[in-house]
C-alpha cells in the first residue's frame, strides 16, 4: 500500500468515526425538542352546582418544531379526594415560541360537589396514546363553588286589567 493510499484510507476511517456520531446526536437532539409550558388557564370564577363550565388552557410551545399537542384536565375540591375528569382536547398546530389554546369538554360541576375551593390539574401529552408526558401543572383556588339555597315560602300573584 502506497503512502497516500494509506492516507486515504486515515482520512476514510476518521470521517466515519465523526460522522456517525454527529448524525446520532443530531437525530437524538430532534426526537427530546418537543417541549411545552402550560402559560395560563381560563375558567370561570364563582359557579354553582349544576354549573356547566367551560375551561381552556394555553400552551406555548417551547420546542423546535411546530406541532399539536394533546391535553386533559381534571378539578377537584379542597375537601374532596376523587378527582372529575373534564376530558382531553388536541391544541391546534403551535409554532416553535408561539402559544395556542386548547378547550376542553364542557363540564357540569356536580349536584353534591364540594361547596368551596376547586383546583384545575391540567397535563400535556405528546399525542393520544398518553405515553409521553411533555408537561403538567396544578393551578390552586380557581373556582369556587357556591350554594343556591332558596324556597318559595308564599306566593301570591295578582293580574290587574286596565
Amino acid at each position: 500500500m502506497s503512502v497516500d493510499s494509506f492516507k486515504l484510507v486515515i482520512v476514510v476511517i476518521l470521517v466515519s468515526i465523526l460522522t456517525v456520531p454527529l448524525f446520532a446526536q443530531k437525530q437524538f437532539a430532534q426526537a427530546s425538542e418537543v417541549r411545552a409550558e402550560i402559560v395560563g388557564l381560563s375558567s370561570p370564577v364563582k359557579v354553582y352546582r349544576g354549573s356547566v363550565i367551560r375551561v381552556t388552557a394555553s400552551i406555548k410551545n417551547t420546542g423546535t418544531e411546530t406541532r399539536t399537542f394533546y391535553a386533559g384536565a381534571s378539578i377537584i375540591g379542597e375537601g374532596e379526594t376523587t378527582w372529575k375528569n373534564f376530558g382531553d382536547a388536541t391544541t391546534p398546530s403551535i409554532g416553535p415560541g408561539s402559544t395556542g389554546s386548547v378547550t376542553f369538554p364542557d363540564y357540569t360541576i356536580p349536584s353534591d360537589a364540594y361547596i368551596g375551593y376547586h383546583g384545575i390539574y391540567v397535563k400535556v401529552w405528546t399525542d393520544s396514546t398518553k405515553s409521553t408526558v411533555v408537561t403538567d401543572r396544578w393551578f390552586e383556588k380557581v373556582i369556587i363553588v357556591g350554594s343556591i339555597s332558596a324556597e318559595i315560602v308564599d306566593l301570591t300573584i295578582t293580574v290587574i286589567k286596565p
